[in-house]
Formats: C-alpha cells, sequence, structure tokens
C-alpha cells in the first residue's frame, strides 16, 4: 500500500520537493523493518531530489547523508558510510543546533562504522574545529 502511494506522489509530486518528504517516510519504514537495500534505494532518491531542490548546505541535506549512511552501515557498506557520515558531520558542524541532524548523533555513527572497520574512534576529536587562539602572554 505505502508503494502505491509513493508512485503516486512520483506522479503528483514530480517537480516538488515535498517528493522527497514523502520517499523519506517510506525509507523510514523500510529501515524499521530491516529492509535495508530498498530504504536505501529510497535514501539515495531523497539525498538526490534535497541536492537538486535545496541549497547544497541545507541541514535537511545533512540529515539525509546521515540517514543514509546510517543504512549503508547497517548493510556493512562502510566504506561509504564513512564517506556520507563524514560529510553529515561537516555540515552538521557548519551550523549546530539545526533541527535536522545532531553532530553528536552523527559522530556516534561515524564510530561505530570506524570501529567495524578497526579504525580509531573520533570521539574525542573535533571536526572544522578553529584554530588556537594564540597565546599573548609572553
Amino acid at each position: 500500500m505505502a508503494r502505491e502511494g509513493l508512485a503516486a506522489a512520483r506522479t503528483v509530486l514530480a517537480d516538488d520537493p515535498e517528493l522527497a518528504t514523502v520517499v523519506d517516510s517510506l525509507a523510514r519504514i523500510l529501515t524499521a523493518q530491516a529492509k535495508y537495500d530498498e530504504a536505501e534505494s529510497l535514501r539515495r532518491e531523497v539525498l538526490a531530489i534535497q541536492r537538486k531542490k535545496l541549497d547544497p548546505q541545507h541541514p535537511l541535506v545533512g540529515a539525509s547523508l546521515y540517514l543514509l549512511g546510517e543504512v549503508l552501515n547497517k548493510q556493512r557498506k562502510f566504506a561509504e558510510a564513512e564517506d556520507r557520515l563524514r560529510e553529515a558531520l561537516a555540515m552538521a558542524n557548519k551550523s549546530p543546533g539545526n533541527d535536522y541532524v545532531n553532530p553528536t548523533n552523527v559522530l556516534k555513527e561515524l564510530n561505530n562504522v570506524l570501529a567495524a572497520q578497526g579504525k580509531p574512534l573520533e570521539a574525542n576529536k573535533p571536526i572544522d574545529a578553529a584554530p588556537a587562539a594564540p597565546n599573548d602572554n609572553k
């Protein structure tokens, strides 16, 4: 039933950014049902729609990168999951406090991916940190 609704939405909302919201909803359902291959396909579609219709740095794009990374991690596609999560983390750190993606959550997922690959964790490494202030006490 949801897939039929998605087909109708694709027809009605073909050029509307709201199509991403409809596709995202089905992707969430499929992820919850552990249907990761289907969820991945829809996550990629959502990201493509958002990248086309929104500013490339829009927090929704960051959220979609995070959710795609999460699904890729569940499928053990670690290298690509790491790439998407690093993109999401960089975006989240540029706009902290946005309502779409929390840098702490992205970092936790990234650390899960890194651990699965036997790579060092980044829990204590600031991403895009500002350079240290010069020491004026000479």
